[in-house]
């Protein structure tokens, strides 16, 4: 209580706390118990599975629940609850499949035959099954009820939609238009099960299924359900190469040797209609240049650089820059490459590489709050000012 924190929770709290005469008494993990429970508090009742035998029917597999997730919370417990498992001796045959009523909501997870292993998962597509789906899938009713039918569309004797797709090679194939209620039974079949699946990738899973079933957004279905396949993360290891490591930018040896430029905002709207503001370092001198502009674009950036910059203090050798689009844009890099400027960005996600151009803005911008009027509308008219007092004081890291 006695230790000074520069935070406002913290000090609200020690204000709240103060009003009481306790004694902290700290416990050491391995005897806080009763913590480590509530954080564990377990959501279903626990799976007792024998050692000796093989994992083939958990609570934790794809085939028992059509919800694939890494986190089962309740309340997905109670909207998606487990399947039943079979009561069939290993001896008997596997009991026959069951097409789809018509009394089943699209909504409604599709059905299929629940086994104790993968390799027992089975596929009934037939046109009975089939178009009742198509019958229930508003997207396709629209499609059907267009007159004259789209030539990319077909319709069979059994009133069934295909789509017509043709391939690069010049060959044609009509290919059935899978509801959204079958998506999900298609994705299982042709990625989980043994002999159509396998568990292979995504780029085989998808040339395995478009020459066969066609729905929109194919591909972004099938990369959704592959990187949720639970079987998939835990026995495939990860081709990734391995991350670079990354270098420190060396320290300038002279005065604006190397820059360091940057966009804040969007900041409020000043009277005179800026929204942004740039702010340029010389990273040896920490001498800042400031210009408060209405937009980010590349053409505002590549304007500032001219007329402010290049054309008043001259060219530098070298000017970092984040991954931006104002940045990487072609205006950009041309002027940089017209006056033999070397451009180098920083890591993506990685702020620190610029890092002295954003603690400028982290001391700039209280500084500009608080000279600004209560609207913050005239945070434009003190941003030359405060530029100026930033450079005419000494700086800690050079001592000038």
């Amino acid at each position: 209580m006695k230790k000074p924190y520069h935070n406002a929770r913290i000090e609200r709290w020690m204000t709240t706390l103060q009003q009481y005469d306790m004694i902290i008494q700290h416990i050491s993990g391995k005897d806080n118990t009763t913590a480590d429970a509530l954080s564990r508090y377990p959501v279903d009742h626990p799976n007792l599975i024998d050692d000796d035998t093989a994992l083939l029917h958990t609570s934790s597999t794809q085939t028992d629940d059509l919800f694939i997730s890494m986190v089962t919370t309740r309340s997905m417990t109670r909207q998606y609850p487990p399947l039943v498992p079979s009561t069939t001796t290993p001896s008997s045959s596997p009991p026959p499949q069951t097409p789809i009523s018509s009394s089943t909501s699209p909504t409604n997870s599709p059905t299929i035959s629940s086994s104790s292993s993968l390799k027992d998962i089975k596929f009934l597509f037939d046109h009975d099954m089939l178009y009742q789906h198509q019958h229930q899938d508003s997207v396709i009713q629209k499609i059907k009820n267009i007159s004259p039918l789209h030539s990319q569309y077909k319709l069979d004797d059994h009133d069934i939609l295909y789509k017509i797709v043709t391939r690069s090679t010049g060959h044609v194939l009509e290919i059935p238009y899978v509801p959204a209620s079958l998506i999900s039974q298609v994705l299982l079949t042709y990625h989980n099960s043994t002999f159509n699946g396998g568990h292979f990738d995504i780029k085989r899973t998808f040339y395995t299924i478009r020459d066969r079933f066609f729905w929109p957004n194919m591909y972004k279905d099938i990369v959704r359900h592959i990187s949720s396949c639970i079987n998939c993360r835990k026995n495939k290891p990860s081709r990734r190469k391995p991350d670079g490591h990354l270098h420190t930018i060396e320290p300038p040896r002279g005065i604006w040797e190397r820059l360091a430029i940057d966009y804040v905002g969007p900041v409020p709207q000043s009277k005179s209609g800026n929204k942004y503001f740039l702010v340029l370092t010389d990273l040896f001198s920490k001498f800042v240049i400031t210009k408060a502009v209405g937009d980010n674009t590349s053409t505002t950036a590549a304007k500032f650089l001219l007329y402010d910059v290049f054309m008043i203090y001259g060219v530098p050798l070298e000017i970092i820059t984040d991954n931006g689009q104002h940045f990487c844009s072609s205006l950009y890099e041309s002027l940089l490459k017209l006056t033999q400027c070397c451009h180098v960005k920083t890591t993506p996600y990685n702020p620190q590489a610029n890092g002295q151009c954003e603690r400028h803005n982290a001391t700039l911008v209280p500084n500009l709050v608080a000279l600004s009027n209560q609207s913050r509308s005239n945070w434009d008219d003190k941003l030359l000012a405060t530029t100026f007092n930033y450079n005419a004081t000494r700086h800690d890291s050079t001592g000038y």
